[in-house]
């Protein structure tokens, strides 16, 4: 095994409360996000995961300059 602590190596996938933490958003808002397609999301059995490669995706096309 590898002597990196497991703290260390960053997060690619996320899960809803890491990525609403992330994001600034409920819960409820980024499941909503998510059923809705806005943003994609990764299937782990039962679990959901969203890439914060697509949050950030998100962010940047939905970024407004001026008023």
């Amino acid at each position: 095994m590898s002597d990196i602590p497991a703290k260390s190596v960053p997060r690619r996938l996320l899960d809803y409360n890491q990525a609403g933490l992330y994001m600034s958003l409920s819960r409820d808002s980024l499941t909503r996000m998510v059923t809705d397609g806005v943003i994609p999301h990764v299937r782990w059995g039962r679990k959901i995961l969203i890439d914060i490669d697509d949050l950030n995706e998100w962010i940047e096309t939905n970024k407004y300059t001026g008023a």
